[in-house]
């Protein structure tokens, strides 16, 4: 694990990360640097010149480097911002047989970890060589149109090398291959290697694997990645939720430091005590807004019988039948009514 170049705290947040579950690594490497915090040519935390393209790369070589050293089977690379909800993702993608494979991963548009097609040469004014190019078969495959292990140019922010291949030797993150002649940059330096090495690169998406953030523009600023991770981090802890009815682990944080209750004096949530998945999945994605709130039980309409309701003097309006469904109201509605008019008399101090 290494971390660099911050301006934040993801030295600390990776620290205590790995004090928690380093236990179920074989062996673990942590390599923090505190300074610089910078680059000396970058504008801003999102600008990547080439000083930090080249010190990525360097990284990523050490890695395979000592993968290889340690005749490890396999190496997976996984961004940071990268989340891997299929727990069996390991797996599928060895059983692909693949020297070069990755999962595609979802995001909130089409953006996901790999390319269809690259320009093939340069274009005179402007240099593109080795960049995107739209293709008629990504958005089959990123929209699950077509469903399999496709041959592709490019693959990147995920990926495992199969190091028991003979071809896998002549992979390398970093020099560059000595004919590379393409825009400097550590994704496409690689895709070049892999071309040179004659190994074919492989996007999977014959299940549901995981989410990556959209990218963002050298100008944004890091309130700006947060907010776009929180994102992501929320889609992918309801994906997880919803098939395996458990939470994800996460650091614990003193709930007074992190949460907020916005300029709101309260903010209240309402949940039925029975449904403790769904209060679950709540918590933890207020949890990630950092938005503080008051749980409230809502009135279970399974439990409300006619003498409570006469009791409460509720009456049904007589022949008012649902607009959609044309049907009377159920208990579930009225139940649903009385949680939020609880809340109204506790607001208005009655």
């Amino acid at each position: 694990a290494a971390t660099d170049h911050n301006v934040d705290n993801t030295t600390a947040i990776l620290r205590e990360w790995l004090k928690n579950v380093q236990n179920l690594y074989h062996d673990v490497e942590w390599r923090p640097m505190e300074d610089p915090q910078s680059y000396p040519e970058e504008i801003g935390p999102k600008h990547w010149p080439s000083s930090r393209f080249t010190h990525v790369m360097k990284l990523r070589q050490a890695a395979l480097r000592a993968a290889r050293e340690k005749w490890s089977d396999y190496i997976l690379f996984i961004d940071a911002d990268n989340l891997l909800t299929n727990p069996q993702t390991l797996n599928l993608m060895i059983a692909e047989n693949k020297t070069l494979v990755a999962p595609m991963l979802e995001s909130r548009s089409l953006y996901s970890n790999f390319w269809c097609g690259i320009t093939p040469q340069a274009t005179p004014s402007l240099c593109l060589q080795g960049y995107y190019k739209r293709t008629l078969d990504y958005p089959l495959i990123r929209e699950w149109k077509r469903t399999g292990c496709f041959a592709v140019p490019m693959i990147h922010s995920t990926f495992l090398i199969d190091l028991r291949k003979e071809a896998s030797t002549k992979l390398m993150f970093y020099p560059p291959h000595q004919d590379y002649t393409w825009s400097f940059d550590d994704i496409m330096v690689f895709a070049f290697s892999s071309r040179q090495a004659g190994i074919q690169m492989f996007i999977c998406n014959r299940e549901h694997y995981g989410f990556l953030p959209m990218p963002l523009k050298s100008h944004q600023t890091l309130q700006e990645e947060t907010e776009n991770f929180v994102h992501t981090l929320i889609e992918a802890m309801m994906g997880l939720l919803e098939k395996s009815g458990s939470g994800l682990p996460f650091l614990p944080h003193s709930q007074a430091e992190r949460l907020m209750s916005f300029s709101s004096t309260q903010i209240f949530m309402i949940n039925l005590k029975r449904r403790k998945d769904r209060r679950d999945r709540m918590l933890r994605t207020l949890y990630e807004q950092e938005i503080a709130v008051k749980i409230v039980e809502a009135v279970d309409g399974k439990a409300l019988n006619t003498s409570q309701l006469k009791a409460l003097s509720i009456d049904m309006l007589p022949g008012y039948r649902d607009p959609y469904s044309s049907r009377p109201l159920t208990r579930g509605e009225i139940g649903c009514f009385l949680s939020h008019y609880y809340i109204w008399k506790e607001v208005r101090g009655l």
